[in-house]
């Protein structure tokens, strides 16, 4: 199965989830993934939580069900085209 994210791509924590050390703009790094065993199923697949470096400079660890990718400068400009 393909991976939705990977290290290094540019996120955007979405508005289903809070943090006080979320900036305004929600955005961060993937700098890392932690692969957890489900606690109820050792053999479940894993969930993947990432850890997101923030434009704050603070890191938080995030399940991917809260994060999207940003959009790229150039890919809203071609929207507006």
């Amino acid at each position: 199965m393909k991976q939705k994210f990977k290290i290094g791509d540019l996120v955007r924590v979405n508005d289903k989830t809070h943090d006080p050390a979320l900036p305004e703009n929600r955005l961060g790094l993937i700098v890392k993934r932690l692969d957890e065993h489900s606690r109820r199923n050792a053999h479940a697949p894993h969930t993947h939580i990432w850890v997101v470096m923030l434009t704050s400079g603070k890191s938080l660890n995030f399940h991917e069900m809260f994060l999207e990718h940003a959009p790229k400068e150039n890919e809203n400009e071609e929207e507006e085209k």
